[in-house]
């Protein structure tokens, strides 16, 4: 398998993808790779987590030329957008491989809400602040569908919001396993969550206790499969999970 130069972290829009960028640049790091700001300025428009917009030909080919100049592990970046051919291809030759982070919609949808009032890009609706859950069913629906591109890549590691802000350390030790690297994963995990604090409120199932039953039933029916066969792996988060813990909230 050729050796990886680019690991992507890609999530859903209001998924904890901050949190999961963290804590794969801790690994990657405690595992000897360090991960600094990536001077591509036409490409990375956030250089604090390495983050890029839109990964076209144009863009992944600079971001590979970066790669190849410093060999070792792979350089990680982060992304919202979603999979362009030339990243399939990528992912197919093995030069690429990466994670995809989701959450339940109907969480998605009421951190949106929150977004709209704090007047926040992933809240607004060509440019309106989102007024109703209901207006934010078009992005959840676009995101959903790039998630499922993503996840479905065998290259690629998916991941669950629940999991990574409440078995931090688990997710931890699969991207460690999943780079083939021996690292300390509860040092990685604590310093990915001190790192990674604005996530937001950190609350698990957050649809039970601010949705009507109504509205909950009616957006769950609709991404049923979805919640299925991506969300709903089977882990039961505590109440308070590491994050909560070392906040002390």
């Amino acid at each position: 398998m050729t050796q990886p130069l680019l690991y992507i972290s890609y999530g859903m829009a209001k998924s904890g993808s901050t949190l999961a960028y963290q804590i794969l640049r801790n690994v990657l790091e405690n595992a000897g790779a360090p991960q600094p700001p990536i001077p591509l300025p036409s490409v990375i428009t956030s250089g604090g987590l390495n983050f890029v917009e839109v990964l076209r030909p144009q863009e992944l080919q600079e971001l590979r030329s970066h790669a190849e100049r410093a060999p070792g592990l792979p350089i990680a970046i982060k992304t919202h957008c979603g999979m362009w051919n030339c990243v399939r291809e990528g992912l197919d030759e093995g030069w690429i491989i990466g994670h995809a982070v989701c959450r339940d919609p109907r969480d998605v949808a009421l951190s949106m809400m929150d977004a709209s009032r704090e007047n926040r890009a992933w809240g607004k609706r060509d440019g309106e602040p989102l007024r109703h859950i209901d207006d934010a069913m078009e992005g959840v629906r676009f995101n959903t569908q790039k998630f499922q591109k993503w996840a479905d890549h065998p290259a690629i590691l998916p991941l669950t919001y629940a999991r990574i802000g409440f078995d931090t350390e688990a997710v931890a030790r699969q991207i460690a396993d999943q780079l083939g690297v021996d690292v300390d994963v509860a040092r990685c995990a604590k310093a990915a969550l001190k790192v990674g604090a604005n996530l937001n409120k950190g609350a698990r199932k957050r649809y039970d206790r601010e949705l009507s039953p109504e509205v909950s039933a009616r957006i769950g029916a609709e991404f049923a499969n979805f919640i299925d066969v991506y969300c709903d792996d089977g882990f039961e988060p505590p109440k308070k999970g590491v994050l909560s813990r070392l906040l002390g909230r």
